[in-house]
């Protein structure tokens, strides 16, 4: 077995080197001088084939990303012209995409630092902003205008329907500093999709931003946000939480047991950036868990907490929070 993936292990790079040179010939045949190979890696398993990246002429913006199967006959289960005319098509209307997005934001004063993107689309910005508990509620909403702006004037994606929602990461402006860079040979869209960059903007906490669409656009007035920890941070801030429930469900629901393992979703309080709203979930005395089985929480208690765990203002026990087929159905905090 050892030697079987030391064998793939080696074969690996011969293979992709094949599947770019392959790749780029095809390219030259079918859009001479129009693409530039600028990347290639491995897909795993190994028997994914390869990733294939072109940059397009005059369009700085725009990154193909063609899947070359591990035979090579095929891209992406198709055949590799008609895959490779489907991804410039995306790649160009997700390059307008981000400029759109760009733009929207840039006219706000809000740089993007990196996007997620889908195929034809981008999403999920990451933008800079102090947010505190007298500028939270105006910078939201300026952030919601400048996103309806960016909805309304997007081009329509390729077999996308409209989405449901958008997520705009927000950080501390201390975050974006001295953030990795990629080869400036790359295409803007292959930068900013780098997973480097959320991981980089990720290792503090941040907010999660999230607004609806309405009628085809984003709705201003729809935010909700979420505050998102690094892992050792969100662990203690759910522990916190866990046994300042416990100890005031002792008294409450005397008997109850607080469901470990479960995180939860938490909110900001509208207005606030010091306060959270969520849920946690316990088991009653009455429940399976009293009969030697684990119980996965039949019940909830809405709390809200400070930054540190620390409740702030009387709990609210919501009992029958588990559907017959076990999903929860909690309230909205």
């Amino acid at each position: 077995m050892a030697a079987l993936v030391l064998l793939a292990r080696a074969c690996g790079p011969v293979v992709t080197r094949r599947h770019r040179k392959r790749a780029g010939e095809l390219a030259e045949a079918l859009y001479p001088g129009r693409l530039r190979v600028i990347g290639a890696r491995p897909l795993f398993p190994q028997a994914g084939g390869s990733e294939i990246a072109f940059a397009v002429t005059g369009d700085p913006d725009a990154v193909v990303r063609l899947r070359v199967d591990a035979g090579a006959g095929s891209c992406g289960g198709q055949p590799c012209d008609r895959a490779l005319a489907r991804a410039l098509r995306e790649a160009r209307t997700a390059a307008e995409d981000l400029r759109a997005l760009s733009a929207a934001l840039g006219r706000c004063g809000y740089e993007v630092y990196a996007v997620g993107s889908a195929r034809s689309a981008v999403g999920e910005p990451w933008i800079a902003a102090a947010l505190t508990d007298d500028t939270v509620t105006d910078v939201l909403g300026e952030i919601g205008a400048c996103l309806r702006r960016w909805s309304l004037d997007r081009p329509a994606p390729e077999g996308s329907p409209v989405p449901r929602g958008t997520t705009v990461n927000v950080v501390a402006p201390e975050a974006v500093r001295d953030l990795p860079a990629g080869p400036s040979r790359w295409p803007t869209l292959m930068r900013l999709t780098h997973p480097r960059l959320p991981a980089a903007l990720s290792r503090r906490p941040y907010h999660a931003v999230h607004y609806a669409w309405r009628d085809g656009a984003v709705d201003p007035a729809s935010a909700t946000v979420r505050i998102v920890r690094p892992f050792a941070q969100r662990q203690r801030f759910d522990a916190a939480v866990r046994a300042n429930v416990a100890s005031w469900l002792g008294s409450a629901v005397p008997g109850a047991v607080v469901v470990e393992g479960y995180g939860g979703v938490w909110r900001l309080v509208p207005g606030r950036v010091d306060r959270l709203s969520g849920h946690v979930l316990f088991c009653a005395p009455e429940d399976p868990h009293a009969r030697g089985r684990r119980c996965p929480g039949c019940h909830a208690v809405a709390v809200t907490v400070g930054p540190d765990g620390a409740l702030a203002g009387e709990p609210v026990v919501v009992r029958g929070v588990r559907e017959g087929d076990g999903s929860l159905r909690l309230p909205p905090p």
